[in-house]
């Protein structure tokens, strides 16, 4: 995040911190206060719901939340709507689809869950996307690296780093190589070549275009 921020960019000297509005920072602090105030007056189950939400990430089919959080899609719908009034979701007009008009919300919604709860939901959601469609290799990557399991981790993140380099989208890219180099020691050879040198050509591109 701090990459695709740009609060952390690419120098000769290595990865460096940008400098940091002090002001931003009070009005994100404000922001925040409110964001939480708001989600303490919304019912329980919209709350859940969309807490399931925030582990698939700021953007989720809602019937893979509710497969996560164990109800029906119907229902999933009925208790995501609330949301929508209250401006933290948009849904799309097939109500197959939604998304966080507040990344504020879904990091309050995140802290719900304990660590450990994190990582069996992070476990849950990739065999759920996997067993639909393996080729969701972002998805995947960042699902697996969460969850621990690092074998599926690099592979999925690999790929990923690689599509992501091959449309000049450098930030993703770094971001991908990033986890895979996290789980270096559960790599192969071959993957191993791949990781080093596909991510050392993509940090001196970044370098070049900073």
């Amino acid at each position: 995040e701090l990459i695709a921020s740009k609060q952390m960019i690419p120098s000769t000297q290595g990865w460096q911190f940008k400098s940091v509005d002090l002001h931003n920072i009070k009005n994100d602090n404000s922001n925040l206060a409110v964001t939480e105030m708001r989600l303490r007056r919304m019912p329980e189950e919209p709350l859940r719901i969309m807490a399931h939400g925030a582990i698939l990430g700021s953007s989720f089919s809602i019937a893979e939340v509710a497969e996560l959080a164990n109800v029906e899609v119907n229902a999933a719908v009925e208790a995501l709507l609330p949301a929508t009034r209250a401006y933290f979701l948009w849904i799309d007009a097939n109500r197959t689809r939604a998304r966080f008009i507040s990344e504020h919300a879904r990091h309050l919604l995140l802290a719900r869950f304990d660590s450990d709860q994190q990582t069996a939901l992070h476990h849950q959601a990739a065999q759920l996307i996997e067993a639909r469609d393996n080729t969701r290799v972002f998805e995947l990557a960042h699902h697996w690296d969460a969850a621990g399991h690092g074998d599926a981790a690099i592979s999925n993140a690999l790929k990923a780093a690689e599509a992501a380099a091959s449309n000049h989208t450098l930030e993703y890219s770094i971001e991908f190589y990033r986890i895979a180099h996290k789980w270096l020691d559960h790599s192969n050879e071959t993957q191993r070549f791949r990781i080093l040198f596909g991510f050392g050509r993509v940090l001196l591109n970044a370098s070049h275009y900073d």
